[in-house]
């Protein structure tokens, strides 16, 4: 069953322990038929982050899920296509920018991002209406996360971006000898300012890629 984009179902059918597709699929549509309006983001781009090739990642930024609110997510971890920022992104663009020295309007849409190669993904999928981790525990979820945290440290020279306690779970699946590992707080409002204010991550990801003959990221539009 091929329900993942670009050829990420062959990517992570490779990994242990071994996900099954149909029971992430029945488990996805399930919630959407159990909860109709609730859930986000729209079906049509749960999988929107991994339309990104894995030979094209460069970064990956990792969160936890996606926004609670109504038709706030847009399928990549932190954006949003809605004219009011959320808190968290709101938050992610005030570090960048006193990292940067600069102060610039928010971008509100991350695709930016995504074109060069940061893979915004939510350790969960989705997220119901005002109940925020709502439907971390689905196993399937954290299969294919695991999976694609995998295979990506497998590939080599990835910088691993894990923001707050749930996306830390996966630290012990990144290879540090052939990869970068940071963390810092989660940017939403209640954590911030314990470890994601000052956390310098977003140059120290540069500081890497540098170090590896790549372009850096150019985290403002």
């Amino acid at each position: 069953m091929s329900i993942l984009p670009e050829r990420w179902d062959e990517i992570v059918s490779h990994e242990e322990p071994r996900l099954d597709l149909g029971s992430l699929a029945s488990a996805i549509d399930g919630t959407y038929a159990a909860y109709p309006g609730r859930v986000n983001p729209a079906r049509d781009r749960v999988f929107r982050a991994l339309e990104l090739p894995l030979e094209e990642v460069r970064v990956v930024l990792l969160g936890q899920d996606p926004y609670p609110g109504r038709g706030v997510a847009d399928g990549l971890a932190f954006s949003t296509q809605q004219g009011t920022t959320p808190a968290s992104l709101r938050n992610i663009h005030r570090e960048i920018c006193s990292e940067l020295g600069q102060a610039r309007p928010v971008c509100n849409d991350l695709t930016y991002l995504f074109k060069q190669g940061v893979l915004l993904y939510n350790t969960s999928l989705i997220s119901l209406e005002g109940k925020p981790l709502f439907f971390a525990k689905i196993p399937e979820f954290k299969l294919l996360s695991g999976a694609v945290i995998s295979a990506l440290s497998k590939r080599g020279k990835v910088v691993f971006m894990l923001l707050g306690r749930q996306a830390q779970a996966f630290a012990p699946l990144v290879d540090t000898e052939r990869n970068a590992l940071l963390m810092a707080a989660h940017p939403s409002p209640l954590s911030a300012a314990h470890g994601f204010f000052g956390s310098g991550i977003f140059t120290a990801c540069n500081e890497k890629l540098i170090g590896w003959g790549f372009k850096p990221i150019q985290w403002l539009a």
